[in-house]
């Protein structure tokens, strides 16, 4: 059997939708955002699919549950490790509101992102480490059979970019939308890797990843 591990956002928040950085705390679903986790449920009652992992965060789980729903005999297992970046201190703020109050702060923080510390939060490059030791303690269930890891936009940039080894700038540079499902298939012979938006009329797979533009 061909392996292929599944990367899912959960669906959108209501802090999603007034640009409230979130990281590791929690806001609930929006209609829209109940809406993509039907369609992510029903694309993947008709996988076969043997083990879910979610972050533990409300949004995430509660997307993972949803799909559990249509995969009876998928295993599902929180882990810590998929937890969103941390914004510390400055989390439920939006971007403007950290300008105003921080000036230069964002400035900062664009010289050197993967770097960048939020206070009393995380920089991508800690993400990067607490991912890799999800991938060594899970390398069993990654490489075999079907998997789906229910997580979070920046969590799952740093995840694909680890299995794919891409470079930090490239990492950066990669999108993870609501609705978006990545493949990688064949994980043991290549890296075959691909995206689907299920809430577009005929989804169909395309090859490679979302990146800014």
């Amino acid at each position: 059997m061909e392996s292929s591990l599944f990367l899912v956002r959960h669906g959108e928040t209501e802090w999603n939708l007034s640009c409230r950085f979130q990281g590791q705390l929690d806001s609930p679903l929006t209609e829209k955002g109940v809406r993509q986790v039907q369609q992510l449920a029903e694309f993947f009652a008709k996988v076969q699919v043997g083990k879910m992992f979610s972050s533990p965060i409300g949004r995430a789980l509660e997307t993972a549950r949803m799909i559990k729903r249509q995969q009876i005999k998928c295993r599902l297992e929180m882990d810590e490790h998929l937890k969103e970046i941390s914004f510390g201190s400055f989390a439920r703020s939006t971007r403007e509101e950290l300008e105003k109050i921080h000036p230069g702060l964002w400035e900062s923080r664009e010289k050197n992102k993967w770097e960048f510390r939020w206070l009393n939060g995380e920089s991508y490059a800690d993400v990067y480490q607490r991912v890799g030791d999800f991938i060594a303690d899970n390398a069993g269930d990654l490489v075999s059979g079907k998997a789906i890891i229910v997580a979070h936009e920046t969590v799952n940039k740093v995840l694909i970019g680890r299995l794919l080894t891409l470079p930090r700038q490239q990492i950066l540079r990669l999108r993870h939308p609501h609705g978006v499902i990545i493949r990688w298939r064949g994980l043991k012979q290549s890296r075959q890797v691909e995206h689907i938006d299920i809430t577009v009329a005929s989804p169909t797979w395309q090859a490679g990843l979302v990146y800014k533009t």
